[in-house]
């Protein structure tokens, strides 16, 4: 399944800490791919991806989300 969306990328801290991305859906994606340069609490983004449920990670946090494209908003 592919989404776009826009969210806020925010600092959870849980198994150590990481980046996920509350979105305005009210739906919360853990990115897999996340670029460093947006690895910043609070910066207000747009994104699309595919939702990865054949995958798990530690984090047992939102969805997880293989990123195609994300782009900061003003």
């Amino acid at each position: 399944e592919t989404i776009a969306e826009t969210g806020t990328v925010t600092l959870i801290n849980l198994e150590g800490g990481f980046y996920g991305i509350p979105a305005d859906d009210g739906i919360n994606y853990d990115p897999t791919n996340l670029p460093r340069d947006y690895q910043q609490d609070g910066m207000r983004v747009k994104f699309e991806g595919t939702i990865r449920s054949d995958v798990v990670n530690t984090h047992q946090w939102g969805t997880i989300l293989e990123l195609a494209n994300i782009q900061k908003l003003p």
